[in-house]
């Protein structure tokens, strides 16, 4: 649904019952992601709603229009919701990033990976060691991270009895005792595990930025999608929200088919599914980033595989496109 839809939809439940759904009533419709993409959270869509429901007042801000909307946030928001929102940085418009980086060369090399969902018990703390080990003997120029950094916390039940670090300070802890010292760039995406601290029971916290403010080498590039211009190449990092397919090449042919012409990368990297995999559709190179998280126990109920490992990717240019590109995949096993 588009953010219209999402707010039209607000008021028809308002005119229908009297008052704003809950974000229990609006989970059990099967929306609360898709207010989360759109507004950040709930609660700021709620506060946007309230704020534009009088266009005229809004847009004039007369002085004892202040008292108005604080008196509607009062009745339709809990203290709460409230609170969060004048702690957030977050009420602004969602969209796809676009990062422009300048190549005095003719060739780039990076580490693609996704899914290390830090903070779960089946995390390899020695396996991303030896990623880094590996990237500094590669000599890469940095890193790309497909989203779900941390392993966060769903609200399942039995969750929290799979994670080593409880908690989002924990979580963060670990992740920057990780990254901190890392000698290259880490360019990275949020993904569904680590929005669920934004989203779920409408925290707020926006794990990329908090990364971004403590981490001098830790490149936020935006929550599910980003896109990044280098030396006439386009690399595309998503993760998506969608399940896993039991076809390897499904999703991200079907991603790739699904792209307007002027969206199209050169170069897809994709997380999300713990997979790894490279083909071509329609002339982007893609890769599925694999994982540093052993198979869990959600996943092996669902009969999903785990690809451990990750990539070391080199790209030569022209300037303009492609002219050879070496993908190594780096297998991890016990």
């Amino acid at each position: 649904m588009t953010k219209q839809e999402l707010l039209d939809f607000l008021k028809e439940y308002e005119e229908e019952h009297g008052k704003l759904p809950t974000r229990d009533s609006i989970r059990e419709k099967g929306l609360e992601y898709q207010f989360s993409k759109e507004f950040g959270s709930f609660s700021e869509a709620k506060f946007y709603y309230l704020a534009k429901k009088d266009d005229e007042t809004f847009e004039k801000k007369k002085p004892d229009n202040k008292d108005v909307l604080l008196e509607k946030l009062k009745n339709q928001l809990s203290e709460y919701e409230i609170k969060t929102i004048l702690e957030s940085s977050r009420f602004q418009e969602v969209e796809k990033k676009k990062f422009h980086t300048a190549l005095d060369k003719e060739t780039f090399k990076f580490i693609a990976i996704g899914d290390t969902h830090i903070g779960h018990k089946k995390f390899r703390e020695d396996w991303w060691n030896y990623m880094i080990d590996k990237g500094i003997e590669e000599e890469v120029d940095w890193m790309y991270h497909t989203g779900d950094i941390f392993e966060g916390m769903s609200n399942r039940p039995g969750h929290i009895y799979e994670l080593s670090e409880l908690g989002f300070e924990a979580q963060f802890n670990k992740t920057k005792s990780l990254f901190k010292d890392v000698p290259f760039q880490i360019k990275a995406i949020t993904g569904n595990h680590d929005d669920w601290y934004k989203g779920k029971a409408d925290q707020g916290i926006d794990v990329g930025s908090r990364l971004s403010e403590s981490i001098d080498n830790f490149v936020y590039m935006g929550s599910q999608e980003a896109d990044e211009y280098i030396g006439g190449v386009v690399v595309k990092m998503w993760h998506g929200n969608d399940g896993s397919q039991y076809s390897t090449s499904y999703r991200t042919q079907k991603f790739v088919e699904n792209l307007t012409g002027g969206d199209k990368p050169n170069i897809l990297l994709a997380g999300h599914a713990h997979k790894s995999i490279y083909h071509t559709v329609r002339n982007v190179s893609v890769f599925e980033t694999g994982t540093l998280c052993e198979q869990t126990q959600f996943m092996r109920g669902r009969k999903l595989a785990a690809h451990t490992g990750f990539w070391i990717i080199t790209v030569n240019t022209d300037g303009e496109s492609i002219t050879r590109l070496i993908p190594e995949w780096f297998p991890l096993f016990k």
